[in-house]
């Protein structure tokens, strides 16, 4: 178990550096990350642990504006090390969206989806995080949910901030919830905007499934 993730966490050194490993290493690994990856028989193990950070580093916190249409937004804040796959739970979770159609994140460069939906030319959401997906501050991507209505969100990474979050948390928004699944024939009221009830709903979903 340990010999493949630090033959992952490798190929993330030598691709885009020690903090996306040590990313890695700490998905994969309960307990002692040094002691994981000095026990793990890896050949390149020693590489490995002189690249890493001796203790563990705080993980940057990124303030994320997510924006939907008319000015309805919501406004949260995740450890950068989140994946897309984690980040598409946390949008559901701000504008109350019921996971029942498939969904796109769109970079500068490729597309992302979740790989049980096997969608043509898309990466794998669940292993590229939001440090490479928004670089800097001002980065944009975005992320459409229900490829019939297109429901297009534009997700602003505003600023990274110095003090920590365990799990995300929603500090701000405007606007109701837009309606799912919207009937004239059954009009329904939209939910308002409730930071209290979506910050509860996001610790269940993180807090529970130890993700962030």
């Amino acid at each position: 178990m340990h010999w493949v993730a630090v033959d992952h966490a490798l190929a993330a050194l030598d691709r885009h550096g020690a903090t996306d490993a040590w990313y890695i290493l700490l998905d994969a690994v309960d307990g002692d990350v040094h002691d994981a990856v000095r026990d793990s028989g890896h050949p390149d193990a020693v590489r490995l642990l002189a690249a890493l950070p001796l203790t563990p580093p705080p993980i940057p916190v990124y303030q994320l504006k997510i924006s939907l249409y008319g000015g309805l937004w919501r406004r949260v804040l995740v450890p950068e090390n989140l994946t897309l796959g984690h980040l598409h739970g946390v949008i559901s979770d701000l504008f109350g969206w019921g996971d029942d159609h498939l969904h796109v994140f769109s970079t500068a460069k490729r597309r992302y989806a979740d790989p049980f939906h096997r969608l043509e030319e898309c990466g794998d959401e669940y292993t590229y995080r939001i440090n490479r997906a928004l670089p800097s501050p001002h980065s944009k991507i975005t992320y459409v949910y229900d490829l019939g209505d297109t429901w297009r969100h534009e997700i602003l990474l505003e600023k990274v901030r110095d003090d920590e979050v365990t799990h995300p948390v929603c500090v701000a928004g405007r606007g109701d919830n837009p309606i799912e699944h919207y009937d004239p024939e059954y009009p329904e009221d939209p939910v308002p905007f409730d930071q209290d009830a979506i910050n509860k709903q996001l610790a269940t979903r993180f807090v529970r499934a130890d993700v962030a």
